[in-house]
């Protein structure tokens, strides 16, 4: 079996398929638990709780109650793969690949070529990471970001961040505690009533002192 992805879906799948008795192998183009890596400011924690996060045969076990982080997250991972013995290949961008038998070809970052072959194929590349986007002119400039990274880079300067709900109203917040001129914009005339109960209260008091 070829698991292509190593975020938790792709090391889930893959340590199901190897408790079965199957020889499992896990490529992808990045880290472990990639988005998460990329997208995740620094600090940031999950909406969802730990034990719906947690994957087969390993239960996350915090020492405190809140939320994890994306760092705590993506320490269980690495934790995950050690545990079940993953075999996974990151950083191998795949170049190729056939069906019938499966057959995809692969390049490290040191340019080594990597064939791999295998009865089934399974494609666990995620979804998460593709924003919605606006369709409107300048969205692709240099200075707009579908991502909000490590918000110190925006100390000091205008951020205008489209969006009313979690995502946004967080960032939103991040920016403006670094010193940021954050504007949001939402296209209702409220933030969206579903934005988590720990967010509201402190944006809402914002917004309501014009700030």
């Amino acid at each position: 079996m070829l698991v292509v992805g190593a975020g938790p879906i792709g090391l889930e799948t893959a340590a199901v398929l190897a408790h079965e008795g199957l020889a499992v192998q896990i490529v992808d183009s990045g880290p472990l638990g990639a988005t998460i890596a990329r997208t995740f400011p620094p600090h940031t924690r999950f909406f969802t709780s730990p034990e719906r996060l947690s994957l087969f045969g390993l239960a996350i076990a915090p020492l405190h109650q809140e939320k994890l982080t994306g760092e705590e997250y993506l320490a269980y991972l690495r934790q995950y793969v050690a545990t079940h013995d993953l075999r996974v290949d990151t950083f191998t961008e795949i170049l190729s690949g056939a069906r019938q038998p499966v057959k995809v070809v692969g390049r490290t970052l040191s340019g080594q070529r990597r064939v791999y072959s295998a009865d089934t194929l399974v494609l666990a590349t995620g979804g998460t990471d593709r924003p919605r986007r606006l369709g409107v002119p300048g969205e692709d400039l240099p200075h707009v970001r579908s991502h909000l990274g490590d918000p110190h880079r925006y100390a000091g300067r205008r951020v205008v961040i489209v969006g009313g709900r979690n995502s946004a109203v967080e960032s939103a917040l991040r920016c403006y505690r670094v010193g940021a001129h954050v504007h949001l914009v939402h296209r209702r005339s409220h933030i969206h009533e579903r934005v988590k109960f720990w967010l509201r209260p402190e944006v809402q008091s914002l917004l309501d002192e014009g700030v």
